[in-house]
């Protein structure tokens, strides 16, 4: 009987060891999981400033490209309009040339009339009864010719400012006209190009934003679901204050034993079961720091904490809630206080819920602030 009970004992011993070391696997596992998260997360972050960086320098560049070709096509447009009003000055040239050749024709008339007229003269300043048988007609130059003269002398003129004219020649402007549209197209051609290159650098801009948002809603997915997880195993503890510490170094029977013996003297409980104890660490090293105890069952873990809170004792017992459910714990009461100092009307808390002015609230984490979520039955 005696050695039956031994290997009983030695039994559970090893299947108690067992369990130990498969909650330690799951601590370090959860720590590793969390570094990793911590580690993506940088990761992320920084290669998100990394690639935003560099497409808005990217963005810059191609501005300053497009705003070079849009001075140049501007200064082009501007040759292009002088070119325009040469050509209306070349038309104008081509009209003053025919006018040039119609002086030309009307000059060799003139000529010929003039050669008429001194031809004429000479007959008639011949006259019988003279000693050298020509006599001088009074009056000098015939007016006629004296008018011919003028009107030649303005048409030299005219002819001479033509001439002087810094004029172009057709051909040349024709080709130099040429060659500013050639200039224009290919210029039109890397605007267009430089365009289409800006649209897929956005484009490409907006396909990494795209991924970094799916990245980081699969981070909170998991983050949401590891949070879920966590607090449905803290359901099974609590947090005990006021327990001096039994020594230096601390081992979990001595701490069972003491969480079993505040339930039995000062709760007045009997059989509840007690899976784990151990002290949390405080790096302030004032106070002892609480001890965690798991509990096998939520009944058990309830009924201590009811207990706890019906009888006054020198230990505290607390729920032991995640960083998250203590942040919105908080932005709920700071929600219902100060409410409640216009309302006069009376609030309570459970968990992440807050039940007040007939409504359950929850702080929403996303959206930075208390939300209604359901009306109390």
């Amino acid at each position: 009987m005696m050695k039956s009970s031994s290997n009983t004992l030695h039994t559970f011993r090893a299947e108690i060891n067992t369990v130990f070391g498969d909650i330690d696997s799951f601590k370090k596992e959860k720590q590793e999981n969390a570094i990793q998260i911590e580690q993506l997360k940088r990761y992320v972050n920084r290669l998100e400033q990394e690639k935003i960086e560099e497409n808005r320098a990217q963005v810059y560049h191609l501005s300053t490209l497009l705003n070079n070709l849009e001075t140049s096509v501007g200064a082009t447009a501007q040759k292009i309009r002088k070119v325009s009003k040469q050509s209306a000055d070349d038309e104008k040239l081509t009209i003053l040339v025919g006018e040039v050749q119609k002086m030309k024709n009307q000059l060799f008339f003139l000529q010929q009339s003039i050669i008429q007229l001194r031809t004429q003269e000479h007959v008639n300043s011949m006259v019988p009864g003279s000693a050298s048988g020509v006599v001088s007609v009074p009056g000098g130059m015939n007016p006629e010719i004296a008018r011919i003269k003028t009107d030649l002398e303005l048409l030299s003129g005219k002819v001479s400012g033509i001439i002087d004219l810094d004029c172009v020649p057709r051909e040349q402007f024709s080709s130099k006209f040429n060659e500013l549209v050639v200039t224009v197209e290919k210029q039109n051609q890397a605007l267009e190009s430089w365009r289409t290159r800006l649209q897929d650098a956005e484009t490409a801009n907006t396909n990494l934003i795209s991924g970094f948002k799916d990245v980081v809603e699969r981070l909170n997915k998991v983050q949401a679901e590891q949070e879920k997880s966590e607090q449905e195993r803290r359901k099974y503890f609590l947090l005990m204050k006021g327990f001096k510490k039994a020594g230096a170094l601390e081992r979990q029977g001595q701490l069972i034993g003491m969480v079993s013996n505040f339930l039995k003297a000062g709760l007045k409980l009997q059989n509840i079961k007690i899976e784990e104890a151990y002290r949390l660490e405080d790096s302030k090293g004032r106070a002892p720091p609480p001890i965690r105890v798991k509990f096998s069952s939520i009944r058990d873990r309830n009924l201590v904490l009811s207990s706890s809170r019906a009888k006054r004792t020198r230990i505290r017992v607390q729920d032991d809630f995640t960083d998250r459910v203590k942040e919105n714990r908080r932005r709920l009461v700071e929600f219902a206080t100060k409410s409640s100092s216009k309302t006069r009307t009376k609030w309570a808390l459970q968990e992440d819920k807050l039940f007040f002015n007939k409504k359950i609230y929850v702080y929403n984490q996303t959206r930075s602030q208390v939300v209604p979520v359901a009306d109390i039955p």
